[in-house]
């Protein structure tokens, strides 16, 4: 037998046999046609994309067998008659259109691993009679990509594995056990009959529709995660009998998304977990241990008989009905944060003996959000959370350790035995009701800003033994809106706050530190042991009764502008030891509207004000300090020790006793026009230091109706308007500036110190000083006959020009003592000739400014002031005064009388001017005690007291600095010219003419009779004179005084002789200025003697003492006579001694003279042979 090989090239070729009955040998290049006389047909198609057609070979060609490789590419092979053979090998010869043709017809695997891939649709029609591995491995049938439809119903499958391919394939099996896969796409899969084999691997296979047909039928995972996904409903009609995991992990058959009933009633599950897809699933399982999952949408899980787990993971898997059925049955999570959400009831009937976390956290069994009944009592909960969602729900625990937690809604909740777990998450969750059953219950907060919200009563009858905020803030035991009575004795409270709620409650804590909050309604809070604390938030949360019990407890306030509202008395009782605003501010703490008394003596207010609200209130508040506020009513305030400040607003509030206690007190306004109303007398023991407005506008301290006693002495007054209301009432102000209103009634007023203004308002008011430290006072009598009354030894009435500041004022009544009326600084009027009427004053008081003041018909004492003021003492005996030397140039009409100009002070200074035309009508200057003055204006004035005014206690008549003439009269008078050449006339008396210094005039003075004296005030002192001492008449005496002083001649040619006086005392220098002067020397007289510029002679007289000259010029200028001696000059050289820089001419030892010393002279220079510097 000949083995003949066709060949084909490596392009698409196209081979056609034909049987001619020749033998040949064929070479095919392109197109062939030719005849075989052989045995054997082998047709390779190699790597191209072939079509092999055999169809016209027959069994008469003689050929015994024919095969045909399509080799790779996709070929399109049409067999023979005869039985053709179709070989493929490994994985990679394309996609294969297949026509065996008559005969029986193979397609037969050459290797391991061989992919036999068919094109398009398979069938009947393409003759294939035979699919086989032919014992190799691995060996698959594999559809191409598109929705094909591969029936082998006609076709033995052999050794092989059919897999559809990606497209959306319908395969059909045949009568024999087929094992066949869908693969990618959604595929429809028909075992026929025989025991078939499904095989799905990985999770990208498509969802599909399986029907087994006879035989026992198998769904096979091939790999770890399979996915078996079920196209639509399942059940018994899909024919499967098992679904095997084949021992591989994490095997699932999943439903679509659709709402399907999965039912494996006859299926068994071998190692998988059934996953009901997205859709609202029914999926019951077999008489074995199944595990379900019902996965999102709502489903309908029955587990039938054995011991089932049904699976949850996540929390988006929906609400499902468990029914387990017989056996023991779990609903396990699978992973942390896990969601079992129950749908409808639960319960005994639903065949759950255990649902499990499994070692998950966070893992919750929800209720859906109807009003359910979840009853755990048959079923163990194992790490999970219950939470009854949001329906009204009535939940109830088992007999061990439960985590519950009613969600939203109003749940009731029954832990049952063992020790359970209530939990309490956010704000949202409803008022529900606890029985925590036997065991240690507690309920727990979850999150900061928890509300433990309690339905009704709650009590020892809930037995819950814990409420714990377990760490989180701001967690709440919320009651609900009724009134109820939350009695937490038996129940531990830990870091929650509990809060009454809206209704009026009753509230018990327990023996620990406990924090209590009334909330709305009127509440009565009772603390127990521990160091509790009463929180109160805003002002909404209506008036409670406190205990605070054993311990120290706390008021406290949570937020700004809180009022804690009391209900009826308050005190030692009430067991608080703090109310504190905790640094919030605006809090008050406030009594209800009755009678009340509020002692706080044993409670420590901290940043609160108390207001005893609208009754007739007593306060009382502790050593610290308070703020209190008595409000609406009649209230008793009693501050106790501390710095208290007791507060009042409006005009409403009702007239109030203060008594501030010890420590620093004040009452302050809060509001513009505040009405403080005082009841009865109010002075030291109120203890009130302070009453200020606090910057407010119009507000007024008010009196009440009675005849009252108001003393503000010892109180501040600050922009406050005092109003003594409608009694005689006696009011005192304070050292500072006040505003006093008598009101109604005959009143008395004293401002005190400070610039008050005063009101007399209706009657016959009098306003009192007191000494001469009190303030310039506005004082307004008002209607009636009003008098300004000085209570002291001197007062002072302190007024402003025009009498300014007084209004109504009929009377000024100095009283006892030494009193004045004084005026301001500035330039005043004061006239009194139209009143008020003036009794016991002793003296009117201009001020420092320049002030015109007239007096009135009576013996007024007027006293200018600083300033040049005109006065005048109308009639009367007036007394015009100075005091010291800063007063002004006044003029002064004494008017009728016989008035007085009169010194007061120790060196006052009477100023006039020239020809005294300043002065009118006074009869009497009188400078009093010390040494005082007569002291005219700077100019050329005239002052002459021949005729008048009498002079007494005048010490000196002073010129001032012009070329002044003055005369003085028949006493001892002590004139001064001062600067400028005066003409001094002392008339009659031992009169004194004093230089002050050496910057006078040359003045001319005469003595008059009496012994009369030219006197030096200073320490250097010039005594200005003229040749022959002409500018001298009966003046006996010159004294220098103190210090260097000296007689000073003109500028001509002056004769200085004092041989026939006057006599010289303290005078230190004789010096005959700078003409050719000729000066008598003599101790008696002078020390020093200066001739000054020109030819001087000096004449010396036999002195007995020492005499110096200090610029005797030897220069042939200057000459001594010593012709009184009868010396020669050989003689008086011999005396003459060289004595350092000076000469001594020794007189003492020749004529028993004092010697002559000339200063800066040298015997050498002296002429002691001529007349150039001695006469003798």
């Amino acid at each position: 037998m000949t083995t003949k090989t066709i060949n084909g090239t490596s392009g698409s070729d196209t081979i056609s046999v034909a049987d001619n009955g020749a033998d040949f040998d064929v070479t095919l290049n392109g197109n062939t046609t030719g005849p075989f006389a052989d045995d054997t047909i082998i047709v390779n198609g190699g790597s191209g994309s072939d079509t092999v057609d055999l169809s016209a070979l027959t069994s008469a060609s003689g050929v015994i067998s024919v095969t045909v490789s399509g080799g790779a590419g996709n070929d399109t092979l049409t067999g023979s008659t005869l039985d053709d053979t179709f070989l493929v090998s490994g994985s990679g010869e394309g996609s294969d259109v297949y026509d065996g043709g008559d005969g029986s017809d193979t397609i037969k695997a050459l290797s391991d691993g061989t992919l036999i891939q068919l094109a398009g649709d398979f069938g009947v029609d393409n003759n294939i009679e035979t699919i086989t591995a032919d014992g190799k491995a691995n060996v698959t049938v594999l559809g191409d990509s598109g929705n094909n439809t591969l029936d082998f119903t006609s076709t033995t499958l052999d050794g092989v594995v059919v897999n559809g391919g990606s497209g959306n394939d319908i395969i059909t099996g045949n009568a024999f056990d087929n094992t066949i896969r869908g693969g990618a796409g959604n595929d429809t899969l028909n075992g026929a009959a025989g025991n078939d084999t499904f095989q799905v691997s990985g999770s990208g296979e498509g969802s599909d529709v399986y029907d087994g047909g006879d035989g026992s039928d198998t769904i096979k995972a091939l790999s770890d995660g399979t996915l078996i996904q079920l196209a639509g409903d399942f059940g018994v009609d899909n024919n499967i009998e098992t679904i095997t995991a084949d021992g591989k992990a994490n095997v699932t058959v999943l439903g679509d998304s659709g709402n399907n009933t999965l039912d494996f009633t006859s299926t068994t599950l071998d190692g998988v977990v059934v996953n009901g897809g997205s859709g609202n699933d029914v999926i019951i399982g077999n008489a074995f241990d199944n595990t379900i999952r019902g996965g999102a949408g709502n489903d309908t899980l029955n587990g039938a008989a054995g011991n089932d787990t049904f699976q949850v993971s996540g929390s988006g898997e929906g609400s499902d009905v468990y029914d387990g059925g017989d056996g023991s049955d779990t609903i396990k999570a699978l992973s942390d944060g896990t969601l079992i959400q129950l749908a409808g009831d639960f319960g005994v009937d639903n065949n759950i003996e255990t649902i499990t976390a499994d070692g998950k956290a966070n893992v919750t069994v929800f209720g859906d959000s109807g009003n359910n009944t979840l009853d755990f009592t048959s079923t163990t909960l194992d790490g999970v959370v219950v939470n009854g969602g949001s329906g009204n729900d009535v939940i109830t625990g088992n007999a061990f350790d439960n985590t519950i937690r009613g969600g939203a809604g109003n749940d009731t909740l029954n832990g049952a035995a063992g020790n359970d777990t209530f939990q309490v998450s956010g704000s949202g969750e409803g008022s529900d009701v606890y029985n925590g059953g036997t065991g240690s219950d507690t309920i727990k907060a979850l999150s900061d800003g928890t509300l433990i919200q309690l339905a009704g009563d709650f009590g020892v009858d809930n037995n819950i033994e814990t409420i714990t905020a377990d760490g989180k803030a701001n967690v709440t035991v919320l009651g609900d809106s009724g009134n109820n009575t939350l009695d937490f004795t038996s129940t531990t409270l830990d870091g929650v706050v509990v809060n009454g709620g809206s209704g009026n409650d009753i509230i018990t804590g327990n023996a620990f530190d406990n924090t209590i909050r009334g909330g709305a309604g009127n509440d009565t809070l009772n603390g127990a042991a521990g160091n509790d604390t009463f929180q109160v938030s805003g002002s909404g949360e209506g008036s409670d009764v406190y205990n605070g019990g054993t311990g120290s407890d706390t008021i406290t306030a949570l937020s700004d502008g809180t009022l804690i509202q009391l209900a009826g008395d308050f005190g030692v009782d009430n067991n608080i030891e703090t109310i504190t605003a905790d640094g919030k501010a605006n809090v008050t703490v406030f009594g209800d509207s009755g009678n009340n008394t509020l002692d706080f003596t044993s409670t420590t207010l901290d940043g609160v004000v108390v207001n005893g609200g609208s009754g007739n209130d007593v306060i009382t508040g502790n050593a610290f300090d308070n703020t209190i506020r008595g409000g609406a009513g009649n209230d008793t305030l009693n501050g106790a020790a501390g710095n208290d400040t007791f507060q009042v607003s409006g005009s409403g509030e009702g007239s109030d006793v203060y008594n501030g206690g010890t420590g620093s007190d004040t009452i302050t306004a809060l509001s513009n026009g505040t009405l403080i109303q005082l009841v009865g007398n109010f002075g030291a023991s109120n203890s009130i230091e302070t009453i200020t407005a606090d910057g407010k506008a119009n507000v007024t301290v008010l009196g009440d109706s009675a005849s009252n006693t108001l003393n503000f002495s010892g109180t501040a007054l600050v922009d406050v308007v005092v109003n003594g209301g409608s009694g005689n009432d006696a009011i005192t102000g304070n050292s500072q500036i006040n505003t006093l209103r008598g009101g109604e009634g005959a009143d008395t007023i004293h401002g005190s110190a400070g610039n008050d203004a005063l009101f007399g308002d209706n009657g016959n008011d009098t306003f009192t000083i007191n000494g001469s430290g009190e303030g310039l006072d506005t004082v307004n009598g008002g209607l009636g006959n009003d008098t300004w009354l000085g209570l002291g030894n001197h007062d002072t009435f302190n007024v402003i020009s025009g009498l300014g500041n007084l209004t109504s004022v009929e009377n000024i009544n100095g009283g006892g003592g030494n009193d004045r009326i004084l005026a301001t600084a500035g330039d005043d009027i004061l006239d009194f000739t139209n009143g008020p009427t003036l009794t016991s004053i002793e003296e009117i008081n201009g001020g420092s400014g320049n002030d015109t003041i007239t007096g009135n018909g009576g013996n007024n004492t007027i006293h200018g002031g600083a300033g040049d003021d005109a006065l005048n003492g109308a009639a009367g005996d007036d007394t015009f005064t100075v005091n010291g030397s800063g007063e002004g140039l006044d003029t002064v009409d004494g008017g009728d009388g016989d008035d007085t100009w009169l010194g007061l002070g120790n060196h006052d200074t009477f100023n006039v001017i020239s020809g005294l035309g300043n002065i009118t009508g006074i009869e009497n200057i009188n400078g009093g005690g010390g040494n005082d003055r007569i002291l005219a204006t700077a100019g050329d004035d005239i002052l002459d007291f021949t005729n008048g005014p009498t002079l007494t206690s005048i010490e000196e008549i002073n010129g001032g600095s012009g070329n002044d003439t003055i005369t003085g009269n028949g006493g001892n008078n002590t004139i001064h010219g001062g600067a400028g050449d005066d003409e001094l006339n002392g008339a009659a008396g031992d009169d004194t003419f004093t230089v002050n210094g050496s910057g006078e005039g040359l003045d001319t003075v005469n003595g008059g009779d009496g012994d009369d004296t030219w006197l030096g005030l200073g320490n250097h002192d010039t005594f200005n004179v003229i040749s022959g001492l002409g500018n001298l008449t009966s003046v006996e005496n010159i004294n220098g005084g103190g210090g260097n002083d000296r007689i000073l001649a003109t500028a001509g040619d002056d004769i200085l002789d004092f041989t026939n006086g006057p006599t010289l005392t303290s005078i230190e220098e004789i010096n005959g200025g700078s003409g050719n002067d000729t000066i008598t020397v003599s101790n008696a007289w002078a020390t020093n003697y200066r001739g000054s510029a020109g030819n001087d002679t000096f004449v010396v007289t036999t002195s007995s003492a020492q005499s110096t000259i200090l610029d005797f010029d030897d220069s042939g200028d200057d000459v001594i006579n010593l012709s009184n001696f009868g010396l020669t000059l050989a003689q008086i050289q011999a005396l003459s001694t060289a004595e350092g820089a000076n000469v001594r001419i020794d007189l003492t030892s020749a004529a028993g003279s004092g010697d002559i010393i000339l200063v800066g002279t040298t015997l050498a220079s002296l002429d002691f042979t001529g007349s150039s510097d001695f006469i003798v």
